[in-house]
């Protein structure tokens, strides 16, 4: 289903990250799933044009086979099952390739600051994941 305000909103709070890797690409990550509450969020990539793909479905577990939880990722998100997306951004290249995408998690809803975004961009068919740091605030 395509994402709109209306089904981002009712992710609920995620509950495991799953990823699969690619054999042929040196084990490298090719799809991630965020197991929300009430919705399964899946990002692949297109190697044919190393552009990003997000699909969002209603808890269908049958797209996590295969997949595998990846507890490395999950150790940036300290106390994963409280974390709630907040903001997801599509990103696109100055070539107009939809190949990037991060994800803004609220850790803390009375401090906006205690945020966490991760990161996707696909590069030669594989993805970079990162974690986003904010600068400090700047005063002029």
């Amino acid at each position: 289903m395509e994402i709109t305000s209306n089904n981002f909103y009712s992710l609920g709070n995620l509950n495991s990250i799953y990823t699969l890797s690619d054999i042929d690409l040196n084990n490298d990550i090719t799809q991630v799933a965020f197991l929300f509450e009430r919705k399964l969020l899946l990002i692949e990539l297109n190697e044919n044009d190393d552009t990003i793909k997000v699909n969002l479905y209603k808890k269908k577990f049958s797209k996590l086979e295969g997949m595998k939880r990846n507890k490395l990722i999950e150790k940036y998100f300290l106390e994963v099952s409280k974390y709630q997306c907040i903001w997801i951004w599509f990103l696109t290249n100055q070539q107009g390739y939809k190949d990037g995408l991060q994800l803004e998690f609220l850790i803390d809803n009375n401090h906006l600051s205690n945020d966490v975004t991760i990161q996707f961009i696909v590069v030669a068919s594989r993805f970079k994941i990162s974690l986003v740091t904010p600068l400090t605030s700047f005063k002029t």
